[in-house]
């Protein structure tokens, strides 16, 4: 990664985890450094959660983790974390610091994009997943709901969407590797999002393998 990073001119790249990430490993580094970022090699950052940080004068929130649907067909420990899931005190902590400007999320949140509720009702989730996931998306959505961010971004459902609500508020589900809408160049001043379109992708149709 920091190779492709240094070929492409990044300097530095934010990761807020995801759901198959070592939760296990990386809550212990972050109680190392707590309320900061920390280094996964020279060039990549992970994010705890309820993490702020400005960018262009900018207040990004970040609020990582998301429900495993299929977590009980792996194993904990190896690839699954109970620690995936935010707990009620870090919701509250992440909400607590007042309105941001750009959410970074993993799971999605409830009223977002149709796209993303396609997504997640095509599944066929056991009860006790389809609960766990539900638990987990409504603390996500209370940290949305109290910060109010004027744009969220979002991956975990493998779709590409957009969703503008009624007080102006905006919401972007991504697209994961090889697929289309699983990059946008957000413009700061204006927050103004552009998705990235990759010819190859367009030619091939959807995954592109």
């Amino acid at each position: 990664m920091d190779y492709w990073l240094g070929r492409s001119g990044i300097d530095r790249l934010l990761l807020t985890p995801g759901n198959h990430d070592d939760w296990h490993w990386l809550e212990a580094e972050f109680a190392t450094a707590p309320g900061r970022a920390v280094s996964l090699s020279d060039r990549v950052w992970a994010l705890p959660r309820g993490l702020r940080f400005q960018i262009g004068g900018r207040v990004f929130l970040s609020f990582g983790g998301a429900a495993s649907m299929d977590y009980e067909a792996r194993i904990e420990g190896r690839s699954w974390w109970a620690e995936e899931a935010p707990t009620e005190l870090e919701a509250e902590y992440a909400a607590a610091g007042g309105p941001v400007d750009v959410l970074l999320t993993h799971d999605m949140v409830d009223g977002g994009t149709r796209e993303a509720a396609e997504q997640l009702a095509r599944g066929r989730w056991s009860p006790e997943a389809q609960a766990y996931s539900a638990m987990v998306r409504a603390r996500v959505t209370a940290v949305w709901e109290e910060v109010r961010p004027r744009l969220l971004a979002h991956g975990h459902m493998h779709v590409t969407g957009g969703r503008t609500l009624s007080d102006g508020r905006r919401v972007y589900s991504m697209g994961c590797e090889w697929m289309r809408g699983n990059l946008a160049v957000l413009e700061l001043s204006a927050l103004k999002w552009d998705w990235v379109a990759f010819p190859r992708l367009e030619r091939e149709g959807e995954g592109g393998r």
